[in-house]
């Protein structure tokens, strides 16, 4: 069950500072987006291949009413499963969002007035995948920001503006898990508005230079879990030993086109408030949430970390995981009040 723990769905909604509640709910809110809410490709393959063998236009004329029809019925029937869920925490599901591999939706609860929208993160396929490694940099105006994140909100982000000026007198939460935490920090940028609340992050790769974050008005809490490796990715400083090492290469064109490549990758930072989840015993007796934990520190329990299970750098990158964490410590800190 997704909102088991009744007592900490009632978040300090009056202050935008980092609640342990609120970075639990949006935690979930962030393994929502993972439910397949958008419609069956397979179902729609199979519809649109129909049409190959009509020829009169009033067969065309009357398959596309049912192919209009069957559309709706196939994204109302993947996001009833959500809007159930939603309703467990007195969500209303506002609506959904997908197009060429971006998905998101957005949800309202009207007895406090917030709104939350969350991106899916990364999944098996073609086009997550290459969003990921599309680690270039756009730029412009001086700032610097991932590539494939940047066109990944793009493929929804004029349908969202749209969905987002409705919510009049809402405080709006933005969040999502990997690709989803980096979609959401890209969304709190380009939306920027006073009505954002925050913009909570689960294990968010780095998404854009230094300066990209200066513009950005709503606090950001970024969220990382014990030796979860997607955080640690572009990995600046292997690409600055690179870049060292690419000098001595005796070869001038190989060694000029390598330092060439690497730059476009140089510069990524991370941003806003971060939180780590400590690696624990399995009943969470002993979890911590640091803040802003120095980067020595987090290398030392890194490699402690793995030098016990060398699979924990994926295994501490699952929604799952995140969930059960903050879960468990938030319902700790409620019991200290």
């Amino acid at each position: 069950m997704n909102f088991e723990s009744k007592e900490l769905l009632k978040p300090p909604t009056s202050r935008a500072a980092y609640s342990d509640r609120t970075a639990w709910l949006m935690s979930v809110m962030s393994k929502l987006a993972y439910e397949k809410f958008e419609s069956n490709d397979k179902e729609l393959e199979e519809l649109i291949n129909s049409f190959a063998e009509l020829t009169d236009k009033a067969s065309i004329s009357e398959k596309l009413i049912i192919f209009k029809e069957s559309i709706l019925s196939l994204k109302k029937n993947g996001s009833e499963s959500l809007e159930k869920t939603l309703s467990e925490a007195g969500f209303i599901l506002e609506n959904t969002f997908d197009n060429k591999g971006t998905q998101a939706f957005l949800a309202k609860r009207d007895a406090d007035k917030i709104a939350v929208l969350a991106f899916r993160g990364t999944e098996k396929n073609f086009d997550d995948i290459k969003t990921d490694l599309n680690a270039r940099f756009y730029s412009k105006d001086g700032v610097k920001t991932h590539t494939g994140f940047r066109n990944a909100y793009d493929n929804i982000s004029h349908l969202i503006s749209e969905e987002i000026t409705k919510l009049d007198g809402y405080s709006i939460y933005i969040t999502g898990h990997s690709l989803g935490g980096a979609l959401a920090l890209v969304a709190t940028r380009a939306l920027n508005s006073d009505s954002i609340a925050a913009c909570y992050t689960f294990g968010s790769p780095r998404v854009g230079d230094s300066e990209f974050g200066d513009k950005i008005k709503p606090p950001i809490y970024r969220i990382i879990n014990a030796a979860d490796m997607v955080p640690r990715v572009p990995p600046i400083w292997a690409i600055e030993i690179v870049i060292v090492l690419a000098n001595f290469i005796p070869i001038p064109y190989v060694r000029i086109w390598l330092i060439k490549f690497l730059t476009n990758f140089r510069g990524y930072s991370h941003h806003g408030d971060m939180r780590y989840l400590t690696a624990c015993k399995d009943d969470f007796s002993d979890l911590r949430v640091i803040p802003n934990l120095n980067v020595v520190y987090r290398a030392m329990r890194l490699i402690a970390r793995l030098s016990v299970n060398f699979k924990c750098g994926a295994t501490d990158h699952s929604i799952e995981r995140y969930c059960t964490k903050l879960e468990k410590y938030a319902l700790k800190r409620l019991k200290e009040k």
